[in-house]
């Protein structure tokens, strides 16, 4: 899920992002997901209700953060390694990290 962030953020105002958070020890990873997307955009999400599909095509791992980054194709068709890096060089640049496609082992 993406927000638009509010036009008076003092910060990249009106740039579009990623809804995040992380995980609370005892919830699962759909638990977590439903709790975040509320708190960050008030909506209310029920995973029963429908199903989210696709094909895990590579992973960017972050060696200077908790977070990885799971590169998903909804229509399951392989994307260049190049459209990826440049589709998250904005948010990654701050960030030292690595792509790894499905076939190469995370470090």
């Amino acid at each position: 899920m993406i927000s638009q962030r509010s036009a008076t953020r003092p910060t990249f105002p009106l740039m579009w992002e990623c809804v995040g958070g992380s995980v609370l020890k005892g919830e699962s990873s759909i638990e977590g997901a439903v709790r975040e997307i509320k708190e960050e955009v008030g909506l209310d999400v029920e995973p029963e209700r429908g199903k989210l599909e696709g094909k895990v095509i590579a992973v960017w791992h972050r060696f200077d953060d908790v977070e990885d980054k799971w590169i998903v194709s909804l229509d399951g068709k392989d994307i260049a390694e190049e459209q990826i890096l440049g589709d998250i060089s904005f948010q990654e640049q701050f960030f030292y990290g690595k792509l790894y496609g499905l076939s190469q082992a995370v470090e």
